[in-house]
């Protein structure tokens, strides 16, 4: 049971230290979110009261003020497929579906914690990804000073200007050489530049993101 390989395993890695045989190098790396624009926490009092005390019991009750914030937030993940395929034994079709599940888990699955007070049942409001023959990039730097609302309020568009003008810089320093593939979809109207081919939806992206990872450099469609 010690050596069996799941997909989660096999994706996000395995230590133990008892047993080093066992160990498998992740092929996910995974960024902490963050939000591409000031936000200040906002305060919220709360109290908790045992609502059914046994008799002769006084019960017990909790007063406290929790701090929630909310923002346009920036989320960055990356597979190294080559590591994926060792960890399969060279299973070069289990690692792409593999990669279409996890691409499909990214973008759909929201953290669960405090769940009930939040309901963050959100979709992104762009999806975008890039497939590379070297190292990846990230391009939270698109955000190093924070995003400023537009004259009409929100975050949004601004922050898609920042991303499509930080991904045209990169790709002027980086070149494309090393790019096999890459593409966007999102809720917002009209084209982005910079960000590749556009998908009408998130099937679509995922479908080109599995095919495109399949093809050496130079190749994409």
């Amino acid at each position: 049971m010690i050596r069996r390989r799941t997909a989660t395993i096999n994706l996000f890695g395995r230590m133990l230290a008892e047993v080093p045989d066992a160990h498998v190098d992740g092929a996910v790396q995974m960024a902490p979110a963050f939000t591409v624009h000031a936000s200040s926490p906002q305060p919220d009092y709360f109290t908790a009261v045992e609502d059914w005390a046994a008799p002769n019991e006084a019960g017990s009750a909790h007063l406290q003020t929790a701090f929630f914030t909310t923002g346009l937030l920036y989320r960055y993940a990356t597979v190294n497929l080559t590591e994926l395929t060792r960890n399969l034994n060279g299973d070069h079709e289990q690692a792409l579906r593999l990669l279409g599940l996890f691409a499909d888990a990214f973008i759909d699955v929201m953290p669960g914690a405090k769940k009930t007070s939040t309901a963050p049942h959100t979709y992104p409001h762009l999806v975008h990804y890039t497939i590379r023959d070297r190292r990846p990039v990230s391009y939270a730097g698109a955000f190093e000073q924070p995003v400023k609302h537009a004259p009409g309020g929100g975050y949004t568009a601004p922050a898609i200007t920042a991303l499509s003008e930080h991904g045209a810089g990169l790709n002027r320093l980086l070149g494309t050489r090393r790019l096999v593939g890459c593409g966007y979809a999102t809720l917002h109207p009209g084209p982005v530049n910079h960000l590749g081919t556009a998908h009408a939806g998130l099937d679509d992206l995922i479908d080109a993101l599995t095919k495109n990872a399949a093809l050496p450099a130079g190749t994409a469609v």
